[in-house]
C-alpha cells in the first residue's frame, strides 16, 4: 500500500472529507488530493499536522510499501494510547485523593497545617499537575479535545483546597466559603504549561521520526 492510499484510509477513518481535512489544515482541497494520489509530496511540518489530524503513528503512515505488518502493529494503537491517557488521569486522581485523605485522617488540632499546605499546594499537586498535563499534551490519542483537560486539572486543583482547608473552616465556624478561584487560576496555568510542554515534545519527536524515515527511504528511481 503506497503512502497516498494510507493517507486516504487514515482520513476516511476519521470520517473526514477532503474538503474538511483541507479546512483543518488550512490548505486547498486539491492539495489533499495531490498527496493521496502521490502527485506531490508534503514537507516535514505538514506531515506532523497530518499525523495529528488523522491520529496515526507516523511510522505506520510512512512505512515502506509491502512491508510486513506484525500482529502488534495491527492492534488498535489509538485504543492503547487512550488507555495510557486514562492511566495518567487515574494516577493523578489517586495522588489527589491521598493528599485530601491525609488532611482529614492525619491532621489533628495543633498539627502543622501550614506544613501540609505548603507540601501539598506548593510542591506535590503542582508537580503532579504539571507532569500529568505534559503526558497528555504529548499524546494525541484524544486529538484537539485533550486541551479540555486543562479545565479538569484546574478544577481538581481548586477542589483540593476547597475540600480541605475551606471545608474545615466551614465546619468550625458554620460559615459558607466560596470556591477558591485563585486556586482554579493556578491549576489552569500549571496545566496549560504542562500541556504546552507535552505538545512541544510531541512535535519534536514527530519531526525526528520523519527525518529518520526519510534517511531510511531510498530515493525514487528515475
Amino acid at each position: 500500500m503506497d503512502l497516498g492510499t494510507r493517507l486516504a484510509n487514515a482520513r476516511a477513518k476519521q470520517n473526514l472529507t477532503r474538503q474538511e481535512a483541507a479546512e483543518r489544515l488550512g490548505v486547498d482541497p486539491q492539495r489533499i488530493a495531490d498527496w493521496e494520489e502521490n502527485t506531490v509530496t508534503h514537507d516535514d511540518s505538514t506531515a506532523v499536522r497530518l499525523g495529528e489530524l488523522y491520529q496515526v503513528d507516523l511510522t505506520d503512515l510512512m512505512a515502506k510499501e509491502g512491508a510486513p505488518v506484525t500482529p502488534e502493529e495491527q492492534a488498535p494503537k489509538a485504543s492503547r494510547r487512550r488507555s495510557s491517557v486514562l492511566l495518567v488521569v487515574l494516577v493523578y486522581l489517586a495522588v489527589w485523593a491521598v493528599m485530601v485523605a491525609l488532611f482529614w485522617v492525619r491532621l489533628k488540632p495543633g498539627d502543622d497545617a501550614l506544613g501540609y499546605g505548603l507540601l501539598t499546594f506548593y510542591f506535590i499537586l503542582p508537580a503532579v499537575t504539571l507532569v500529568a498535563s505534559a503526558f497528555i499534551g504529548r499524546d494525541t490519542a484524544l486529538g484537539p479535545k485533550r486541551w479540555l483537560m486543562i479545565l479538569f486539572f484546574g478544577g481538581m486543583y481548586m477542589l483540593a483546597q476547597y475540600v480541605t482547608f475551606s471545608l474545615a473552616t466551614m465546619r468550625a465556624t458554620g460559615s459558607v466559603r466560596t470556591l477558591p478561584l485563585n486556586m482554579l487560576a493556578a491549576g489552569l496555568l500549571l496545566s496549560a504549561v504542562g500541556m504546552a510542554i507535552g505538545a512541544v515534545l510531541h512535535r519534536l519527536e514527530f519531526l525526528d521520526k520523519i527525518r529518520t524515515l526519510a534517511d531510511q527511504t531510498p530515493p525514487p528511481s528515475e
